[in-house]
């Protein structure tokens, strides 16, 4: 896969689906576990994307490099 259809939104996790607290409270506490568990792994995904989506920092390196070539 390349990496551009990897980042298509298509692809992307999406929000967690919504768990119903009493719902899970009443679930043994490995099933909770797992939920919660998946939970955390949709937050992890979303931080991703969101860095996928940003742009990059600006670089105190390439800010030299482009003084120099117009030094010259």
């Amino acid at each position: 896969m390349r990496a551009a259809d990897a980042c298509a939104p298509s692809r992307r996790l999406g929000e967690a689906p919504y768990s119903d607290p009493s719902a899970l409270a009443a679930m043994p506490p490995r099933a909770r576990a797992l939920i919660d568990g998946s939970i955390e792994l949709f937050r992890r995904a979303a931080r991703l994307d969101a860095t996928l989506d940003a742009s990059p920092p600006p670089s105190p390196a390439r800010d030299m490099i482009e003084r120099l070539r117009g030094a010259f």
